[in-house]
C-alpha cells in the first residue's frame, strides 16, 4: 500500500502540473512541492479548498463527484486514511 500510495501521489501531482497548476504554498496538500521521499511522504494525497476549485475548473468534473470516485478507489485500494478524509469531505459538502 505504501508503494501504490506514493505512486499515486506522484501521479496525481504531476498530473496537476499537466493542468497548470503550481506548487501549493498555502496549505499542505498534494500540490505541495518536495524534494525528498521524506517529505513526500509526510504530505498527503488530497487537494487543499484551493487546489480544488483549481482542479474542478480545469476538469469541469464537480467536487461531489470526484469525493465519490475517490471513496471507491481508496476502498477498493485499502487507503483507509485517504477514505475517511473523502467521506467526511463529501459529507460537509452535502451539509450544505
Amino acid at each position: 500500500r505504501l508503494c501504490l500510495l506514493r505512486t499515486v501521489k506522484t501521479a496525481t501531482h504531476e498530473t496537476g502540473h499537466m493542468f497548470s497548476m503550481a506548487h501549493c504554498t498555502r496549505y499542505r496538500c498534494n500540490m505541495c512541492g518536495s524534494n525528498h521521499r521524506a517529505e513526500r511522504d509526510s504530505l498527503p494525497l488530497w487537494l487543499c479548498p484551493h487546489c480544488l476549485a483549481k482542479l474542478t475548473w480545469a476538469t469541469k468534473v464537480g467536487p461531489v463527484e470526484r469525493f465519490q470516485k475517490l471513496i471507491d478507489f481508496s476502498k477498493a485500494t485499502g487507503l483507509r486514511t485517504e477514505q475517511a478524509f473523502y467521506e467526511k469531505s463529501l459529507a460537509a459538502m452535502r451539509e450544505e
